[in-house]
């Protein structure tokens, strides 16, 4: 099932992903059943403020693949696409753009593909 962080992150309640961050309990890069973290929903939906609370932390691994080998930065062809969260990824000094999910996309690849060519851009 999904945890409420992640259900927060996905809906884009930025005030509840502050809160249950707080939590020592809570687990900012748990897994669901499919793999996906709540980093994976907040770039799957455009919440970039969701994203950068996740991206401060050490125990995030913005590199976090899914039972597809998604990481959470293969969202470029979904249409909640957000040229900040782009920005964050980019800006990190631990991620890797390059990662090739279980059907050998990259994010380059998947924004070329459905023709997100800013996208293509930012990543060139």
């Amino acid at each position: 099932g999904q945890t409420p962080l992640f259900l927060a992150a996905m809906s884009g309640n930025e005030m509840m992903v502050e809160r249950l961050l707080t939590m020592p309990e809570v687990s900012p890069d748990v897994q669901d059943i499919f793999g996906n973290t709540p980093l994976h929903a907040a770039g799957d939906w455009g919440h970039a403020n969701i994203a950068k609370l996740l991206l401060s932390r050490s125990d995030v691994d913005p590199n976090s693949k899914n039972v597809n080998g998604d990481t959470p930065f293969h969202f470029g062809h979904h249409e909640y696409v957000d040229e900040d969260i782009l920005k964050l990824f980019l800006n990190l000094d631990n991620f890797d753009p390059n990662i090739a999910n279980n059907h050998g996309s990259t994010p380059l690849s998947l924004a070329a593909e459905y023709g997100r060519i800013w996208i293509v851009e930012m990543l060139l």
